[in-house]
């Protein structure tokens, strides 16, 4: 079936399509906002392989986006009490869903045009919305679908070295100087056998706020059992008055800070060869985290 009669067949007959508009910013999945007759909106999710921009690393992944992995993970965060949007219809037939639109601002929002007051209380809902997620647990780390054996730690490490090795090939970086970095790092981290469910990219562009004032987690199609140092050292960054919980083994958490700098940074160089829409965004993303992977040998361990 075509959307507008798919959209009938959910919906009724009252529902007709009069708008389809792409919602920018998607690198996994596109997204479209459809808007029918009687002025009801909703999202139209499409997880198509052709439209990933990253393809070329799908074969290799451990956690890959689909729709198995968008279900999975919205009834595990309901389970913590946080709240996702709404989801209408999903066929993992067409790997297509008709999604709640929340019109709600997201934290980015917030946090750059709210007060100093603003800012710290977005933060702490931020935080409050991870330690949620953290309280479920399991003895090995994976999806919801696919345990893993063994430490997350050493497949981590591979991807890391992965990630430096392109960026080495693409910019001028001191390739054996930073590997040393990253093995000390790793070299450094005690086993264990108790994972959090994490959302991994718990930035603010993923939380928005519901009509009643509640955080509503989206992206939610890479949450995975893990080490829970993954998503606070990813959090550090990304949010004002970041103050990290006394219960954060250190050792895991620089070591996932220095693992993210390489992730993204990598990430931003291959969103520009690959003709991601916001290119300026691409840009100031890579530079950023060059920089922090620059002065990181000289933070403190």
């Amino acid at each position: 079936m075509t959307i507008p009669e798919t959209v009938k067949a959910v919906f009724g007959n009252d529902y007709l399509v009069t708008s389809v508009t792409p919602v920018r910013g998607g690198t996994q999945k596109t997204v479209h906002r459809i808007t029918c007759s009687n002025g009801f909106m909703f999202l139209h999710y499409a997880w198509d392989d052709d439209k990933n921009l990253f393809q070329e690393e799908m074969e290799t992944s451990k956690h890959l986006f689909s729709i198995d992995s968008f279900l999975d993970n919205g009834k595990q965060i309901r389970s913590a009490g946080i709240a996702v949007p709404d989801i209408y219809y999903a066929s993992n037939e067409t790997r297509t869903a008709f999604v709640e639109c929340i019109t709600g601002p997201d934290f980015q929002r917030e946090l750059e045009r709210g007060t100093e007051a603003d800012k710290k209380k977005v933060s702490a809902e931020a935080v409050d919305v991870a330690m949620a997620l953290h309280e479920l647990t399991r003895k090995s780390w994976g999806t919801v679908r696919s345990p893993e054996a063994g430490s997350c730690i050493e497949p981590h490490e591979k991807e890391a070295y992965t990630n430096l090795q392109f960026i080495s090939s693409k910019r001028k970086l001191p390739l054996s100087a930073l590997h040393s970095r990253l093995s000390l790092l790793a070299a450094d981290i005690e086993p264990r056998n108790n994972y959090a469910f994490v959302h991994g990219e718990l930035g603010p562009n993923h939380l928005l706020r519901s009509s009643s004032g509640e955080p509503v987690l989206i992206d939610i199609e890479g949450a995975r059992y893990y080490d829970r140092e993954y998503e606070l050292s990813f959090m550090s960054f990304r949010y004002p008055y970041w103050e990290t919980p006394a219960t954060c083994d250190q050792n895991r958490f620089h070591y996932y800070l220095f693992g993210h700098h390489l992730s993204l940074a990598a990430g931003a160089i291959k969103l520009q060869e690959r003709g991601y829409e916001d290119q300026n965004f691409a840009r100031t993303l890579e530079a950023f985290h060059l920089k922090r992977l620059q002065h990181f040998p000289l933070l403190p361990q």
